[in-house]
């Protein structure tokens, strides 16, 4: 099976009906968090540079190789997607944004308003790659952001939050998304991500792990994207400006 029928076939089972497991809306809405892990960390910039906060992790576990490359084909650069591809991404990832918006409603409906305003209807895609046989989507919307992750033979997953509101320097990048992946003792596999919001004089980022050859984010709209199938954690981002000029930003 090569990369683009694995990828497909990936796609595909994100997209399709959920399984008939119970209430298919409260189903997707659960895996979406049961495979988040929230926490908040501390980022040190570089002199002179905007400090960054981690607001969300998102994570996903699944069984696999212990090898970085023997996991769906995955490379530290991304790879252009076909438009059928990109759009059954981009489905799979407003699945989970429905679901959400369903989960929310029904929350309003027990705890009483105020109801959320839907996140759905107001997404727009600002990143769509692949890397091996895994796909990540980042969209925005309403002042909210969702990053999510598909592969062949998973459930994918999804996470996000509030847009900062606060100002990002042009020569700065932060984090919106760092994923820490946890392995207990079931010799499964971790995939990690990391998305986040570039400043305008950005032109690319690139990912140093604290294990592992760095990692080539994709930088569009704004914004920028990266994920890898270890734990292994964001260590420092490298950004290349416009001017021709380098930064490092540190993660703590």
């Amino acid at each position: 099976m090569t990369d683009e029928e694995a990828l497909a076939r990936g796609l595909a089972q994100l997209v399709a009906p959920a399984r008939d497991e119970g209430d298919p809306v409260a189903l997707v809405h659960d895996r979406a968090h049961r495979l988040q892990r929230r926490r908040r960390r501390k980022v040190t910039a570089a002199a002179g540079v905007t400090s960054l906060v981690i607001v969300t992790a998102v994570v996903v576990v699944f069984p696999g190789s212990r090898s970085e490359t023997a996991y769906a084909n995955w490379t530290p650069r991304p790879s252009a997607l076909s438009d059928t591809e990109r759009r059954a991404a981009i489905l799979g990832c407003e699945r989970f944004a429905f679901a959400n918006d369903a989960a929310e409603q029904a929350n309003a409906e027990v705890l009483g308003p105020p109801s959320p305003r839907p996140l759905a209807p107001s997404l727009q895609p600002v990143i769509v790659e692949r890397r091996g046989q895994g796909t990540g989507t980042v969209m925005t919307g309403a002042g909210r952001f969702l990053v999510c992750f598909a592969a062949p033979d998973t459930d994918g997953s999804a996470g996000g939050g509030h847009i900062p509101v606060s100002h990002l320097e042009a020569s700065s990048a932060r984090i919106l998304t760092g994923g820490q992946a946890i392995d207990l003792d079931t010799g499964e596999h971790t995939v990690t991500t990391v998305a986040g919001q570039v400043g305008s004089d950005v032109a690319t980022v690139d990912i140093v792990r604290t294990r592992g050859s760095e990692v080539n984010a994709t930088v569009a709209h704004g914004w920028f994207f990266a994920w890898w199938p270890t734990d292994s954690r964001a260590k420092r981002l490298h950004l290349s400006l416009r001017d021709g000029s380098h930064l490092d930003l540190p993660v703590d």
